[in-house]
């Protein structure tokens, strides 16, 4: 074994003793008198990688994630002819990427995770024809992504999420027909989405979110069928939804906030029947909530809050059964509270402050059984504080200020034995107030 000694002064977990045969190595299995896998996972290694790895002809997987080491990648494993699976993930390697790792023909997993990784990615990794996983998320990776990554057809994820990368997103990624998972969020890059990832028919998971893009969402974003989760949030990018987005019939979650889109909320978005997760928050939206997001029998969390929409807020909503979460704040929203919200059992959180809202508050909300946050703050609201809102004994926060809220405080609101955090000022309250939540609150 060429690297034995470097590897033996850097574990106390591996039980490697020249009294014993290396087969019985802990981490060691020989083939046909070959060392053909090296499992060194989490036992503390620190140093350098010896070059002398690099000997190891036979090699099919080397394991050495999980562990301390630093220094360089040895440009020397680009000589392993026939390792299949190189994880080198979670621990604190430096410098650039060898492009030497280009010549591992056979190699189908690579994975460089969590590193302190800089420089570019080498093209040379576009040669690696039976790679199906490349991990390079969490480094310090910088430059443009290489357009010889378009010639992995093999690859089934790219990931290359939470490193420095600029540029923009190259269209030969369009190419990649068997990919699974696309992730490039938490970089650098600029430019528009390519119209080609709509080719990528397999794709299941797909984040781009918190970099620099610009344009429009591509309308063939609409195409991929077997998609479940679809992140753009945190870019610069404008123009309208996507009407086509209502195809993806499998979509468990969309996240499009933090953006500068505009127009109207496209109706078929309520096609999206598995939906859990939907946030068009911050962004400039416009027009009336449509109807149709009532129809999501498993959504639970609706955000819908920063932009422009007007109108009021549909009754459907109160439709949406499995509901945690609705945050329609700081919106134009005109027109009463629709008392039907009343009807969502296992909401959590309901913002609608910084709106236009008018009428008297539902006494319906008082139905809301497991409620912790309630913000019905900066509206138009009049009328009285309803009593029934004393029945909800998991609140913690409620805030009714900056209203046309009358008459006094419900003593009631006394009874909520976790409420730590009640707003009421700014409004035309006359009479006594209770002496017992005046103390309290």
């Amino acid at each position: 074994l060429a690297a034995k000694n470097t590897l033996e002064g850097a574990t106390g977990n591996l039980n490697w003793s020249s009294n014993r045969a290396i087969s019985a190595w802990d981490g060691v299995i020989i083939e046909n008198g070959q060392l053909a896998i090296l499992y060194l996972r989490s036992n503390s290694l620190n140093g350098e990688m010896p070059a002398e790895l690099g000997n190891l002809s036979n090699l099919r997987e080397l394991y050495l994630n999980d562990n301390q080491l630093t220094g360089a990648i040895p440009a020397e494993l680009g000589n392993l002819a026939n390792l299949r699976e190189l994880y080198l993930d979670d621990n604190q390697l430096t410098g650039a990427i060898p492009p030497e790792l280009g010549n591992l023909a056979n190699l189908e997993w690579l994975d460089l995770f969590g590193n302190q990784l800089t420089g570019a990615i080498p093209p040379d990794l576009g040669n690696l024809s039976n790679l199906t996983i490349l991990v390079l998320s969490k480094n310090d990776l910088t430059g443009e992504i290489p357009v010889e990554l378009g010639n992995l057809a093999n690859l089934a994820g790219l990931y290359l999420d939470d490193n420095q990368l600029t540029g923009a997103i190259p269209p030969d990624l369009g190419n990649l027909s068997n990919l699974n998972d696309l992730l490039l969020s938490g970089n650098q890059l600029m430019g528009v989405i390519p119209v080609e990832l709509g080719n990528l028919a397999k794709l299941v998971w797909f984040n781009l979110s918190n970099n620099q893009l610009t344009g429009a969402i591509p309308p063939e974003i609409g195409n991929l069928s077997n998609l479940l989760g679809l992140r753009i949030s945190g870019n610069q990018l404008t123009g309208a939804i996507p009407a086509q987005l209502g195809n993806l019939a499998n979509l468990l979650g969309l996240h499009l906030d933090d953006n500068q889109l505009t127009d109207a909320i496209p109706a078929e978005l309520g096609n999206l029947a598995s939906l859990y997760q939907l946030e068009l928050n911050d962004n400039q939206l416009t027009d009336a909530i449509p109807a149709e997001l009532g129809n999501f029998a498993n959504l639970e969390v609706l955000d819908l809050s920063g932009n422009q929409l007007t109108g009021a807020i549909p009754a459907e909503l109160g439709s949406l059964a499995n509901l945690k979460a609705l945050d329609l704040s700081g919106n134009q929203l005109a027109g009463a509270i629709p008392p039907e919200l009343g009807n969502l059992a296992y909401l959590w959180e309901l913002y609608l402050h910084d709106n236009q809202l008018t009428g008297a508050i539902p006494v319906e909300l008082g139905g809301l059984a497991h409620i912790s946050h309630m913000n019905l703050s900066d509206n138009q609201l009049t009328g009285a504080i309803p009593a029934e809102l004393g029945n909800l004994v998991y609140l913690h926060v409620l805030h009714l200020n900056d209203n046309q809220l009358t008459g006094g405080v419900p003593p009631e609101l006394d009874n909520i034995p976790f409420l730590y955090e009640l707003r009421l000022s700014g409004n035309q309250f006359t009479g006594c107030i209770p002496p017992d939540p005046c103390t309290r609150f």
